[in-house]
């Protein structure tokens, strides 16, 4: 319950704080209800795909990482080492078929929103809020 306690508190911190205007152009804008959709934050998510490098491909590999955690498939797990390799093509398509995206290997748009929406939704652990934190806040 603590950790469920507070991944509401930073979704409501993130709403609010977008609501308000504050965090520059590419925040994601609040929705008329004061929610934050996943899919219009994506302007700030790259593409990622076979031999893409760098920060972002480590928080894909953290949320593959939580993914396989709670649902026990797409093993094994990675080393979060920011390298989109053959470890990292094989769980991204194994993990696309699951969220029932085009299991194409390539982080897009579509892909980013279902890996949001369930890291958002899943039995939260501090591996999974620390996840939606880095990728999808």
């Amino acid at each position: 319950m603590r950790t469920r306690n507070r991944m509401t508190m930073v979704a409501a911190a993130v709403t609010a704080v977008l609501a308000l205007g504050v965090g520059g152009a590419s925040a994601a804008p609040a929705q008329q209800d004061g929610t934050v959709s996943t899919a219009s934050a994506a302007a700030v998510r790259p593409q990622l795909s076979y031999g893409s490098t760098g920060t972002w491909v480590k928080y894909w590999q953290a949320d593959l990482n939580a993914y396989m955690h709670v649902e026990l498939t797409c093993r094994p797990t990675l080393a979060v080492d920011g390298d989109f390799g053959d470890a990292t093509l094989k769980a991204t398509k194994c993990i696309q078929g699951k969220l029932g995206v085009t299991a194409d290997g390539i982080v897009g748009t579509n892909t980013w929103g279902a890996m949001c929406d369930y890291l958002l939704y899943a039995p939260n652990t501090d591996e999974v809020v620390d996840a939606w934190y880095n990728s999808c806040r």
